[in-house]
């Protein structure tokens, strides 16, 4: 292996470590208590929207964001395929309705702080006081 793979593959193997802090839930500055994995998953697989005695709204991002896979990877173990089929087959029966749905983290995480008993998942370095962590992936 020459110098300049050799350097490469050790770009890409930083880039790979260093890419997100880890992966938060948060959510609106309303919600109090911590919320499990599997109720997240719930939430996610539109199974459970009632959390502290209210109705939850989650808020999902778009598939050009590679937290999405990584998310969905770690809380409903599915791969986006496996989840875009999931939700095409819970449209098309009619037993749930589709997520509310934001292009960016930023954007997920700014509809989440202004909103009501809401949840989202974004990058931990990216979690401020205008959101409520309620679980640590």
């Amino acid at each position: 292996m020459n110098m300049f793979n050799k350097i490469s593959v050790l770009i890409v193997l930083l880039a790979s470590f260093t890419a997100n802090a880890g992966i938060v839930i948060i959510g609106s500055p309303d919600l109090t208590g911590p919320i499990s994995a599997k109720e997240v998953k719930k939430v996610y697989l539109g199974k459970k929207v009632n959390f502290n005695g209210g109705k939850l709204t989650a808020i999902e991002i778009n598939e050009s964001e590679a937290i999405k896979s990584d998310f969905h990877k770690q809380v409903t173990n599915k791969s986006i395929v496996q989840l875009n089929s999931f939700w095409a087959k819970q449209l098309f029966t009619g037993k749930a309705k589709p997520l509310k749905t934001t292009a960016s983290q930023a954007e997920m995480k700014a509809k989440v702080a202004t909103g009501s008993a809401m949840i989202g998942y974004v990058d931990e370095s990216l979690v401020d006081d205008q959101v409520v962590v309620l679980l640590k992936l």
